[in-house]
């Protein structure tokens, strides 16, 4: 393999260079970077009120690497190996908490100019068949889209013992949440006493 590249070099890269060499580049840089990833986790947190939110957390790390390889007898396309982490907040969606999540994408992708055409039998077993606008790419942008690929649908802590129910108290500054049975309790309630 190639020498690891520094973050100097992640802005615009040539795929069929960076594939010819075989080439590791290793992936250190502030979470606030990728922009995809951070607007997810932003839209989760203020779904959450923003209650417990680390104040630094875009300034966490992004670690890892994203490996190139050539795919030989097919233009314009090329393997990629993306290892990426990071320990991000993240919103429980059983007790509406947030806590640590340990974010981890490890990917095997076929990367494609758009507008080639491939046969089911060219991509191997266990890639992801990716379109890119052409044969240079910003490798921030290719990470990024790794990490989104790898958030859960729904994130939960692992034990649920370590999810905290709502308080009433909490409960009620959250009435305000807009839900198809919101207010059903209260229309039952009313319903009832009639």
């Amino acid at each position: 393999h190639a020498r690891a590249m520094t973050d100097a070099s992640l802005d615009r890269q040539s795929l069929q260079e960076l594939a010819e060499k075989k080439q590791v580049i290793e992936i250190d840089e502030k979470l606030s970077a990728f922009e995809r990833l951070v607007g997810s986790i932003e839209n989760d947190l203020v779904a959450a009120g923003g209650r417990d939110v680390p104040a630094d957390w875009r300034a966490r790390t992004v670690h890892g690497e994203l490996a190139f390889a050539p795919v030989h007898g097919i233009d314009g396309t090329w393997k990629l190996h993306a290892a990426l982490e990071i320990s991000m907040p993240a919103v429980c969606q059983r007790c509406l908490n947030v806590f640590e999540w340990p974010l981890l994408a490890d990917l095997n992708i076929l990367l494609c100019v758009a507008g080639e055409t491939l046969d089911a039998e060219q991509i191997p077993t266990g890639y992801e068949l990716w379109e890119v606008p052409g044969e240079t790419v910003n490798l921030i942008d290719v990470a990024d889209e790794a990490l989104v690929m790898a958030l859960p649908l729904a994130a939960t802590h692992v034990d649920m013992a370590d999810c905290v129910e709502l308080t009433p108290s909490e409960e009620e500054e959250h009435d305000d949440t807009n839900t198809p049975f919101a207010s059903l309790r209260t229309l039952m309630d009313e319903e009832s006493k009639n």
